[in-house]
């Protein structure tokens, strides 16, 4: 075993050395922090300068096996579509600035409260930027209260933090007598606390630099027409396009709105939105899939372009069109692209002209250039065919599922 050629006298010189690579191994690469910790682990364990129970014992220690289950809680609430059911209720029309920095710490304070605020951090952290581009907010001055409030909130109790759930895990196992602290035992201190840093952030929260994100670029030439419908009882119906958040979209142009036979164009922002209305917008692709997630819209339900299903895998890939497809010719209505392909036309572009009228209605032409609702196996099955010219993935473009929202709040709650 290596653990017995290594001497006793060395143990601690290889405990600060493995100390120092993981530092260096967490500044050097951070993305893959799991990996530089237990590789660490793995060099204590194996030349015996950690006993292999006191260096496994973390993995059994109910602090840490609590907190890996919130992570599966969160990630509930995330692919079932409720954090942007709830994200969206919250996160409404703001009036000025200071507004927006409060709609943000006020409801990220309570939820970190109840659920620990790492997986709250993460899952709010896209709806706030896209809310953020949406209403033409600056993404820092609400990034940076998200992160503070979401530490504070974690003070109040027990599940809040990871912190204290670790400290109330060694504090059991040190005093065996002692029952470890209540859930709301600390909120005397918390409460106080977040109220205090809220109000802090509020008055000075303009201090906060003006920070451009760093994949704001050139606009993409290709400019994409979207297909979009108001869902009928969804929280858009009767709402103006101002009100809806539908004028401030980043990257995107609302042209038109199909209301039965009647084409509204331009679009002004007092006009009421109503049930089924048509939605088509005009412009970059990397801001289809922040479309997607606005809750009452979507993607029109028929053949052609609804492919929601119950457990079904949804992801966004991008398709050329080539000159030998059979497709081309044909109205993109009467090409059977959903059952030929599994697949549904979320978006159209054809040399960076605008399109105007429903999708549907288009004809395919070759070099038309398409976003699509798939499978994830769609690009590997379809990369090689005569009648694509190019297929590729739109990572991070996943679509949130919106099934079951109300189910997963109530296991949450459980």
């Amino acid at each position: 075993m290596i653990q017995d050629l290594v001497p006793v006298a060395l143990h601690p010189y290889l405990a600060l050395a493995a100390l120092l690579l993981c530092f260096v191994g967490l500044s050097r690469r951070p993305q893959a922090a799991d990996a530089v910790v237990l590789g660490c682990l793995v060099l204590l364990l194996v030349t015996g300068t950690v006993p292999l129970e006191r260096g496994l014992a973390g993995f059994s220690n109910p602090g840490v096996i609590t907190i890996a289950t919130l992570f599966v809680v969160a990630a509930g609430l995330r692919d079932s579509g409720a954090m942007h059911v709830l994200g969206t209720r919250l996160l409404r029309a703001p009036r000025s600035e200071r507004h927006a920095q409060w709609m943000v710490t006020g409801p990220v304070s309570v939820l970190s409260a109840f659920v620990n605020n790492t997986p709250i951090v993460a899952l709010y952290l896209p709806l706030v930027r896209d809310w953020a581009d949406r209403y033409g907010l600056t993404p820092s001055r609400l990034l940076m209260p998200l992160s503070f409030a979401a530490i504070a909130g974690g003070t109040i109790s027990l599940l809040g933090s990871a912190t204290n759930l670790v400290a109330n895990s060694a504090l059991r196992a040190a005093v065996p007598e002692d029952p470890g602290l209540g859930f709301l035992e600390q909120a005397w201190i918390g409460v106080p606390l977040t109220l205090l840093l809220i109000a802090y952030l509020l008055v000075f929260g303009r201090l906060i630099p003006v920070r451009k994100p760093p994949n704001e670029r050139l606009a993409d030439a290709r400019r994409y027409s979207v297909e979009m419908v108001i869902d009928r009882g969804g929280p858009l119906v009767g709402r103006t396009v101002s009100d809806a958040g539908l004028r401030q979209l980043a990257g995107l142009f609302l042209s038109e709105v199909i209301r039965g036979q009647e084409v509204i164009a331009p679009v002004e922002p007092s006009t009421r939105l109503q049930a089924d209305d048509r939605l088509v917008f005009f412009g970059d692709p990397s801001n289809i899939s922040d479309l997607l997630r606005i809750s009452g819209i979507s993607p029109p339900s028929d053949k052609l372009f609804s492919l929601d299903a119950p457990g079904r895998s949804r992801h966004l890939a991008e398709a050329v069109i080539s000159t030998r497809s059979p497709l081309v010719g044909k109205r993109v209505r009467d090409s059977g692209f959903r059952q030929t392909y599994d697949a549904a036309i979320i978006a159209v572009s054809r040399d960076g002209a605008q399109l105007s009228g429903r999708i549907g209605d288009i004809v395919f032409e070759p070099g038309d250039t398409l976003i699509l609702d798939c499978a994830l196996s769609f690009t590997s099955r379809f990369s090689s065919s005569r009648d694509f010219l190019l297929v590729r993935s739109l990572d991070g473009d996943q679509v949130p599922a919106r099934q079951r929202p109300a189910l997963a709040l109530a296991a949450t709650a459980a």
